[in-house]
């Protein structure tokens, strides 16, 4: 093969489960160049990435904000400028890990000898291509998504082609992220803690655990000798972050909507633990080898899209209805309040290397450890 296409226009999460998914493709495919397709909202990660050659960016929020415009042609003129950079080669291998019909079009639109996941047929409908983008497709987006037991980063690298190494995923530290993390440790006198970083939000507040629950957990830790607890977040959830600390007795260390993704992973790296819901920051612990506590609330599955390293925990509500379905609006959300601060807690301390009797530590919630 010469040329290879991975086109991931999604979040970063996501962007850091197709690491294994690169690596297999450099050792299957040495003399290929391969291109990495991804949003522009999210390609501040690229500079961590490794395993590819090049990358085309594709700035969404302008389509989004020129379809709302005077000129209803602007956005396809937008799209067609993105197209134009891709269909410039003709590849060997296109592999779509995108799951909406816009990557289908664009897909289509590109010469390629094999494509493997989504893509659209002449009439517009949309065709999987390939057994592992099936799965990906029909088991892990559908409504048998309970019956899947295979990670989405097993499933990426398997759309490639390639097989699982048994390697966690992984990034690569920045020396501006790594001078920045020492810098700010000196400052707020954190040297020599045990700092465990807390997650407060999620893409959906359906994944989230309550602000409250958060809040109670971190005084808890806090109470221990030697322990401080760090907030990670975006700028967008710098008001969950506020409601948070206004609850806590115990202040922690901010840090929401204040870092870059550079500097975000080279502090979450430096922690001895991270307690988080679903969302990009726990990949990011997972890549560098800090221990995950993962919230599995709502739609959130430790089975799809857990922490891929070993040696963490997922915590997952034992309910008929855990995991639901996507884009539902849950009156009861029981799986916030079954998951208590004192069942977290607990958690925690399995993996600060306490002992903990699960059989009375956990009722109501199954207790998951990553190999």
């Amino acid at each position: 093969m010469k040329e290879i296409l991975v086109l991931c226009l999604t979040r970063f999460g996501d962007l850091i489960q197709t690491t294994p998914l690169l690596r297999e493709l450099k050792i299957n495919h040495p003399n290929a160049r391969i291109t990495l397709a991804v949003l522009k909202r999210f390609n501040s990660i690229l500079p961590l990435i490794r395993g590819y050659d090049r990358t085309f960016v594709f700035d969404k929020d302008e389509a989004a904000r020129r379809i709302c415009g005077a000129d209803p042609l602007a956005a396809y003129r937008h799209m067609d400028e993105f197209v134009s950079l891709l269909e410039q080669e003709r590849y060997d291998l296109i592999v779509n890990l995108t799951c909406d019909r816009m990557s289908a079009y664009i897909v289509s639109a590109l010469k390629a000898a094999s494509v493997s996941g989504i893509t659209s047929a002449g009439n517009g409908q949309r065709v999987i291509s390939g057994l592992w983008g099936t799965h990906l497709f029909s088991v892990m987006q559908g409504e048998n998504r309970r019956l899947n037991r295979i990670n989405l980063v097993d499933v990426f690298t398997k759309m490639g082609g390639g097989n699982p190494d048994g390697q966690a995923v992984k990034l690569h530290e920045s020396a501006a992220g790594k001078i920045f993390a020492d810098r700010f440790i000196e400052k707020e006198g954190l040297a020599g803690k045990t700092l465990i970083g807390i997650q407060l939000g999620a893409s959906e507040s359906v994944r989230c655990w309550p602000g409250e629950s958060f809040a109670g957990l971190s005084d808890r830790l806090q109470a221990q000798a030697g322990v401080r607890t760090v907030l990670f977040g975006s700028p967008a959830e710098k008001d969950l972050a506020e409601q948070a600390v206004a609850a806590m007795q115990v202040a922690p260390v901010n840090t929401v909507g204040s870092t870059g993704i550079e500097e975000l992973y080279s502090l979450v790296k430096r922690c001895s633990l991270l307690v988080t819901n679903d969302t990009g920051t726990m990949h990011f612990a997972a890549a560098g080898g800090t221990p995950v506590i993962m919230l599995s609330i709502g739609p959130a599955f430790f089975h799809c899209t857990g922490p891929y390293s070993a040696g963490n925990l997922a915590l997952q509500p034992q309910l008929a209805c855990s995991p639901c379905r996507y884009n539902l609006n849950c009156h009861d959300p029981v799986c916030r309040t079954i998951l208590s601060v004192e069942k977290v807690h607990n958690a925690c301390r399995m993996l600060m290397g306490e002992t903990v009797d699960l059989a009375s530590a956990f009722p109501g919630v199954g207790v998951y450890q990553s190999q």
